[in-house]
């Protein structure tokens, strides 16, 4: 979206969300959280050309009363905030399939489906009520973008296939790591090797902890890192005194801790969502010359120059592969420069533009 601000006026509105809230103080407090933004500023103006909104809706699907309030009062916010930014005919990019309650129903000029995860799979979903939603979101939308193969697969509806984009990488960002003025972090600087490292999100859906004992068991006089947020006990890695776990960091941050690394890791376990995934971070990791270790994701396979296993001890033996490899971290850099998110925008920017011209010339 800041790609496409350099050109066009964007409006993001904040997910409203998978699931309808339980009565525990977990979803009690993201509903907090949800009225606090709602109560400071319901659409703010975050970066040139880019404006937020927070809409104030509970996640509430299907034919009920509840329901017809939700799209009601999403409908009549996003319509709101087009309103004050003077959007007319705006195109409409949708990520997340819930946000079907209202697409096609904002005067857009095109609407356009970006998948990225297969949410059916998701934990703690209302698989039902959001696979009747994609449905109706992959039939009404004008344009449907998949991120990985297996996406194109499942979402495939008659004779209409979803466009393959593969998502990119902020190649200039993390290719600073290989420069020599560049400073390791501070956390990482004085740890023992070899440092396998690993950032993103930690959740039973996304990691695996059982290959992160395997690694942090094989290599007690190395390191393992962790960075990033974490909705799941670590505790039976964080035990391990060569584990360390350091939270979340800033994005801007990150070169300064991948120069610490030997070795980057993606312990994803092997299921229905993750097969479907195409990692961002394996081409973060690769753009900053690491060597990758990954479990069999059929996207992290086809992007090569990974080191894949499956279970402990292939994830084990595919780390002790990328010790050794021989390639420079230049090489492995230079392999991804050509996959930048500049280059994927602009194929989707000429896709969009040769819709909207076919619409016109009707």
């Amino acid at each position: 979206m800041r790609l496409a601000a350099e050109r066009h006026r964007v409006l993001w509105v904040n997910s409203i969300g998978y699931r309808a809230p339980k009565v525990n103080a977990r979803d009690m407090r993201r509903v907090a959280q949800k009225l606090r933004a709602v109560a400071r500023e319901r659409l703010k103006r975050v970066e040139d050309n880019i404006w937020t909104l927070s809409p104030l809706v509970l996640p509430a699907y299907g034919s009920s009363a509840l329901g017809s309030i939700s799209r009601y009062a999403l409908a009549r916010q996003v319509r709101g905030a087009m309103r004050q930014l003077g959007f007319v005919e705006p195109i409409n990019w949708v990520f997340n399939p819930t946000a079907s309650t209202v697409a096609g129903r904002l005067g857009e000029s095109l609407l356009v489906y970006y998948c990225v995860d297969d949410y059916l799979h998701i934990e703690g979903v209302d698989h039902e009520a959001v696979g009747q939603l994609e449905d109706q979101l992959l039939t009404r939308a004008d344009v449907v973008v998949a991120s990985t193969a297996a996406l194109c697969e499942t979402k495939t509806r008659g004779e209409r296939r979803p466009i393959l984009i593969p998502h990119g990488v902020q190649y200039d960002h993390f290719r600073t790591t290989l420069e020599e003025n560049l400073t390791v972090a501070s956390e990482v600087a004085d740890l023992p090797g070899p440092v396998f490292g690993y950032f993103g999100l930690m959740s039973h859906d996304w990691f695996d902890c059982s290959l992160i004992e395997a690694i942090a068991d094989k290599w007690p006089q190395g390191s393992v890192v962790l960075i990033g947020k974490s909705t799941m006990d670590l505790g039976r890695v964080s035990r391990r005194s060569n584990v360390h776990v350091l939270g979340q960091k800033p994005f801007a941050e990150l070169p300064r801790y991948c120069k610490g690394f030997d070795a980057a890791l993606l312990p994803f376990p092997l299921t229905e969502l993750t097969r479907a995934a195409n990692p961002l971070k394996v081409r973060e990791y690769l753009a900053a010359g690491l060597p990758v270790v990954s479990t069999g994701i059929p996207e992290v396979e086809s992007i090569g120059s990974c080191f894949i296993g499956d279970g402990p001890e292939g994830f084990v033996q595919a780390a002790r592969a990328a010790l050794e490899d021989s390639t420079t971290p230049g090489e492995r850099s230079r392999r991804m420069s050509a996959q930048s998110w500049r280059a994927r925008y602009e194929q989707v920017e000429a896709l969009l533009s040769s819709h909207l011209r076919a619409s016109s010339g009707k």
